[in-house]
């Protein structure tokens, strides 16, 4: 599907997107308590993904028609061999649900897109260590043996995925586990929402200082009635385009919220935009945008919008320590630096960030290289453009966003679609 989108200014109201970050956790451990309900999940694609793996490795996990997770009490004894376990193209169902598969029992993982192909040498290394089978071959990856309590040894310049991974499987062993990162510890933000989750169904996980987490063993994940919060990181594009436009609210955002991407705040801020954030909202005006430098290491999923509107800034934007964004759903360092250009922005590609140095833009011919979030920084890129753009591939935002291009119409968005 080609969206095709006509410049204008974008204001209003909308709802934030429910969380696709806090989605995969609350039902994760929703699945391993058993009789839980999880609120406002959604039907982004990478959540789907999630549910049907739990389900996959034994789990009594289902969504609703409104959008909730049921979970029921997991079954007294699991098949020998759990089915074959698809993750679709979702990197957080994978790096989950891998700890959680190494239970004894054999387990064949798969994928769409580039999603094997992504860094898991933190599991390949532990999985060495202590004898289990870990084994990729013609798209499909093999897991095979019983995880062991102990002390677990991660670079704290990958994904948090891996901590995560590990929060969610450590806990039940039978003995304590220490999870150490090698400083500096990079998403921070996210692997404090994992021990939220956590402690919110009875299990007691916490930072000991700022590079180690310690794990109590043999405990229980306990029932829990939750919901999930609005997400930034989806909101983060409806703001800016409420700061290129007329002016952007968006509703249903915890403003104490754990997510790193509320950062979007300070940096619109940075940008000279004008910024208002209310109890449970936040609100966008327009200003004269100028280039930033941006850390990347703690907000990477808000690079490709913090690029679209350093293109549309005065002066050069550069971000830096980005370099993590070369191995997602396309390698989104690459994929902006191109699309920008096409669109007449000044930008240079470098190892770990990009150097953009903006302007006006032009209407082009663009490609969401498959990427969710490529596809609506471009959506943001193409409301400020002068004439019009389409992008390919549109409807992968349903990856985490399924509402996005309705919520871009509600806004005054001028978009068509075509067969393509």
């Amino acid at each position: 599907m080609i969206a095709r989108i006509r410049p204008g200014n974008l204001a209003g109201t909308i709802a934030a997107a429910p969380s696709k970050s806090y989605a995969h956790r609350w039902a994760i451990a929703a699945a391993l308590a058993g009789d839980s309900v999880v609120e406002n999940a959604g039907f982004a694609e990478d959540v789907e993904a999630t549910i049907g793996a739990m389900h996959a490795l034994g789990y009594r996990l289902r969504r609703e028609d409104d959008g909730r997770i049921v979970s029921a009490a997991p079954l007294p004894d699991r098949p020998q061999d759990a089915s074959a376990i698809d993750c679709g193209e979702s990197g957080s169902t994978l790096r989950f649900a891998l700890p959680l598969a190494m239970d004894g029992r054999r387990h064949v993982f798969a994928g769409r897109g580039r999603l094997l192909e992504r860094p898991l040498a933190p599991y390949k290394a532990i999985a060495d260590m202590q004898g289990i089978v870990f084994a990729a071959s013609e798209g499909r990856l093999t897991v095979e043996g019983r995880l062991q309590a102990g002390r677990f040894e991660l670079p704290g310049d990958v994904s948090s995925q891996f901590v995560s991974g590990l929060l969610f499987a450590l806990p039940t062993l039978e003995v304590p586990s220490t999870i150490a990162i090698a400083p500096p510890v990079e998403s921070r933000a996210y692997i404090d929402m994992t021990l939220d989750v956590l402690a919110r169904f009875g299990v007691e996980a916490a930072w000991k200082d700022g590079c180690t987490i310690e794990v109590s063993g043999s405990q229980r994940w306990r029932p829990a009635h939750v919901a999930v919060e609005g997400d930034w990181s989806n909101a983060a594009f409806f703001v800016a385009v409420g700061v290129l436009g007329g002016g952007v609210r968006v509703e249903g955002l915890r403003d104490s919220s754990l997510q790193g991407d509320r950062a979007i705040i300070e940096r619109l801020r940075d940008m000279g935009a004008i910024v208002a954030v209310e109890s449970g909202a936040v609100g966008a005006m327009p200003g004269a945008l100028r280039g930033i430098d941006a850390d990347a290491s703690q907000i990477p999923d808000l690079v490709p919008v913090l690029a679209a509107l350093g293109a549309c800034a005065t002066g050069v934007t550069r971000i830096r320590n980005a370099a993590r964004l070369r191995h997602k759903e396309s390698d989104r360092l690459a994929a902006m630096a191109c699309e920008l250009r096409k669109m007449g922005a000044g930008v240079e590609e470098l190892v770990g960030g990009l150097t953009i140095t903006g302007g006006r833009l032009h209407g082009a011919a663009l490609s969401a290289h498959g990427d969710h979030r490529i596809a609506m920084a471009l959506a943001v890129a193409a409301t400020a453009a002068e004439g019009e753009s389409t992008i390919d591939d549109a409807a992968c935002v349903a990856k985490s966003a399924p509402g996005f291009w309705t919520d871009f119409r509600t806004l005054g968005g001028k978009v068509e679609f075509m067969e393509g």
